[in-house]
């Protein structure tokens, strides 16, 4: 009989250590049962794994490295190891077999190399000779050794006794009640030796960290009394902890580790210079919008450097969030936005999203806010760690994105300003959604790069130009990094075969020189990632007509991706003045206009151009009810003449453009 247990305790990400917790396993059932504190009470995870009845023995490790011990099992009739990564029913992850089949021999766990991952070994008491393997998988021991009498009853057990990342091997003697542990994995004398428990006893060994001080000590269960006595030092004297936990009696087997997973928040929320995101989403006050979010420059707050997070909104706002990734987490220090009202909101301290957070747990501070350097009050800011779930977003499938629930009250005032977030490990938030009283808002990830990463790897749109004149055209588009695809194939409705290249005389940004010659085969392999192209379309687009690019990369792998239309208009902005074949009064006039019919155009922006078609001056966007704009000093020459035009556009690009006007100047 041998007690598997947990043999170094998990290490957090950032370096805090977990305390290992108790579990039995039942060989009737096939059971197991879960505890995450050291206290009598239910099973906190119960499940069945492995056959039932059987004879196969329990050990846990962290197999895979994800700081989070979960369960496997040994079969000694064919030797086989079966583990698992995850604390749920369901198939082994690793199955391999190791030692002879038939045997007697023991199994054993521990991290023997120090690399943070748990491998197994085993112990033979006919021999006193213990065999590890530094990887879960079949093959030789990579190290072997006598350690202890041959021909006993001692029963095997693995820890880092001394805290210093390596697991060691020891032996517990029933007879006596004896401990022997050593802190290498070689044979040799026992460096700690000591008496724990009753002699000549049914009680099993169990190793742990139990107090969180970094090094594991041993402890004992009683199947008799269904009892855990656990001691803090290893070294004789009296339990530290002792409870009840399981039936009495039985033949429930103790094992024991840090079951909680801890997920380090600064992993899945990335904050570096240069990053972006885009997103696509709807509000209750806005309806549907683009957003795009990029990490530009720092702002000093209080002494430390907060990461600025620019966010633009097609509906024409502008606002940056102070973000700051840090030891413990990931901080948020406030917000300012830009306009015609500006308003800078600080928290003091910031608001944290703290790392090393178990699944289920509710983290909750205090803070203050103030807007341009006025008390507001107190705030409670709240954080649940509430689920792991797979995310599709038009950005692609994202596996175990965090779903993390975050709340901003204020003392005594019903209600609060609830947002979920879904973070992708690596990328950030990949969806959102916030509530607060009647407004509602949800965003979802249309494209990022992180790192220099892009998500998708080839990120595709399509967009409409509709000009006044009637001519409609297909503004296609599609983004890598740079060297990462070879060529692009474009198909589609049956009038992209008839449509015309649209090369403007310029060198701006829709010049097609990564194009072959219809413009709809792409050439990447000189290209700096980006591909554009404008179609002269001689039939009318419609709304879910799709484009689809096939893709070949340089690594000679493929991909088909699709983008469709998602709007079409049919009406622009109506040109107010100056009239068409006017001069104006001065050097900076002012130009007006009646928004399209359409609710959609949410931004507009005046284009002026010379005669070739040469931009002059574009202005900013514009939001939509303006109706007019007028031009800076030194935009535009005397005794001259000029064209000009209105260009709307709605949350995703779709354009709406006028005909152009002439007008001269004084």
């Amino acid at each position: 009989m041998v007690l598997l247990c947990v043999l170094v305790g998990p290490v957090g990400l950032l370096g805090e250590v977990h305390a290992d917790t108790v579990g039995l396993y039942n060989p009737a059932a096939g059971n197991f049962y879960l505890r995450n504190s050291n206290s009598a009470g239910a099973a906190d995870l119960t499940f069945r794994y492995g056959p039932a009845p059987s004879t196969w023995r329990p050990v846990v490790g962290d197999w895979d490295g994800e700081a989070v011990v979960t369960i496997g099992l040994y079969n000694q009739s064919p030797g086989n190891f079966c583990l698992r990564n995850t604390n749920s029913a369901g198939a082994a992850d690793l199955t391999f077999r190791y030692g002879p089949a038939a045997s007697a021999w023991l199994p054993v766990a521990g991290d023997w190399n120090g690399d943070t991952t748990v491998t197994i070994g085993l112990y033979n008491q006919a021999t006193g000779t213990f065999y590890l393997r530094n990887s879960d998988s079949a093959g030789s021991a990579d190290l072997t050794f006598r350690f202890g009498p041959a021909a006993s009853n001692w029963l095997p057990i693995a820890g880092d006794w001394n805290g210093d990342g390596t697991a060691t091997i020891g032996l517990y003697n029933p007879a006596t009640g004896t401990f022997y542990l050593r802190n290498s994995n070689t044979a040799g004398a026992a460096e700690l030796a000591f008496r724990y428990g009753p002699a000549s006893s049914t009680w099993l060994p169990v190793v742990g960290d139990w107090d969180r001080d970094g090094d594991d000590t041993v402890g004992l269960y009683s199947p008799t009394a269904g009892t855990f006595y656990l001691r803090n030092t290893n070294a004789a004297g009296a339990a530290d902890t002792v409870f009840r936990y399981g039936p009495a009696p039985s033949t429930w087997k103790p094992i024991a580790g840090d079951w909680v997973h801890y997920y380090d928040i600064t992993d899945y929320w990335p904050v570096a210079e240069g990053d972006v995101w885009g997103y696509e989403g709807s509000s209750s006050t806005h309806g549907v919008f683009g957003q795009v979010r990029t990490v530009s420059g720092t702002t000093s707050i209080g002494g430390r450097e907060y990461a600025n997070v620019v966010s633009d909104v097609s509906w024409g706002e502008t606002w940056m969030d102070f973000l700051q990734t840090a030891a413990d987490g990931v901080r948020h220090a406030g917000s300012f936005e830009a306009g015609a009202s500006p308003e800078l909101v600080t928290f003091d301290p910031p608001m944290l999203m703290p790392n090393d957070l178990p699944l289920g747990r509710t983290v909750s501070e205090s803070t203050t806010e103030w807007d341009d350097g006025v008390l507001q009050g107190p705030r409670i800011f709240t954080v649940t760690l509430t689920g792991i779930e797979t995310v599709n977003v038009p950005a692609g499938t994202f596996p175990d994105c965090l779903r993390v629930e975050l709340s901003i009250a204020t003392p005594g005032v019903p209600g609060a300003d609830q947002i979920t977030l879904w973070l992708a490990k690596g990328v950030g938030p990949v969806r959102q959604y916030e509530v607060n009283g009647s407004f509602t808002e949800e965003i979802e990830l249309t494209g990022a790069i992180i790192g220099g990463v892009h998500y998708p790897r080839v990120y595709v749109h399509v967009e409409t130009n509709y000009w006044e004149s009637g001519q409609y055209q297909l503004r296609i588009s599609a983004e890598a990094a740079p060297g990462d695809v070879s060529s692009i194939a474009i198909s589609g409705p049956s009038y992209l075969a008839t449509a015309t290249v649209n090369k403007p005389s310029g060198a701006g940004s829709d010049d097609p020189t990564h194009l072959y010659d219809d413009g709809l085969h792409w050439d990447g392999a000189a290209g700096d990632g980006h591909w554009i192209v404008v179609l002269d379309l001689n039939a009318t687009p419609q709304v879910g007509d799709t484009i689809t690019y096939d893709i070949t990369f340089g690594d000679a792998s493929s991909d088909s991706k699709n983008a469709s239309i998602r709007a079409v208009y049919a009406q622009t902005a109506t040109l107010v003045s100056p009239a068409d074949g006017a001069t104006v009064g001065s050097l900076t006039p002012t130009f007006q206009w009646n928004d399209a019919p359409s609710s959609a155009i949410t931004q507009y922006q005046v284009l002026i151009d010379d005669p070739g078609h040469n931009r002059v001056f574009y202005s900013p966007m514009i939001a939509a009810g303006t109706g007019f704009y007028t031009v800076p000093p030194g935009s535009l020459l005397g005794g001259s003449t000029y064209l000009w035009l209105v260009n709307g556009t709605d949350w995703c690009g779709n354009e709406v453009l006028t005909n152009w006007d002439t007008f001269h100047t004084p």
